[in-house]
């Protein structure tokens, strides 16, 4: 009985323990190579806006791209650095914020927190500080959300995309 026992909790315990493992950096860049394609927002209000992926350097960078028109707004840019992923903003500001992801919890949510940037002269001056892509919906969407952060002041906003039927 005792045995019985014993190795019914063993088992609770083992499935618990890889239940709860996070998926490595690889899984969730795999993940992210998903997106290639264009993307636009849910509601088409925007309709010369777009957000087009696309992977480079044999595959080993992701790069996304917001188009107004067919002008390039600004760019992030998504690579495996390690043990980590990470996300690299080329803001219409100027600056250049670099992310860094380290754990995932499943494949399709993955959330970048700033690490440092170039050409920003100080944390009080405006800078993406956070980025998070869920691609996790079973209806296809995407939902990005990203922070900046200015004058100890932080900002959210959350964008609905879809793929673009027409691409």
């Amino acid at each position: 009985m005792k045995a019985t026992w014993f190795a019914a909790l063993l088992t609770v315990l083992v499935s618990v323990d890889l239940a709860a493992s996070p998926l490595s950096s690889e899984a969730a860049y795999e993940s992210l190579k998903t997106l290639e394609g264009t993307w636009v927002k849910d509601d088409d209000s925007g309709k010369d806006f777009r957000i087009v992926f696309e992977l480079t350097a044999n595959e080993s960078v992701l790069v996304e791209s917001w188009m107004r028109g067919d002008r390039r707004h600004s760019m992030t840019v998504y690579h495996l650095d390690g043990d980590r992923l990470m996300a690299t903003h080329y803001c219409p500001q100027g600056n250049q914020p670099r992310m860094v992801s380290a754990s995932f919890e499943q494949a399709n949510v993955v959330e970048f927190h700033y690490q440092d940037a170039t050409n920003l002269v100080d944390m009080s001056h405006s800078h993406q500080h956070s980025l998070r892509l869920d691609f996790s919906a079973d209806n296809g969407t995407l939902v990005r959300g990203e922070s900046y952060l200015g004058d100890g002041v932080e900002d959210h906003s959350e964008l609905v995309l879809v793929r673009n039927v027409h691409d």
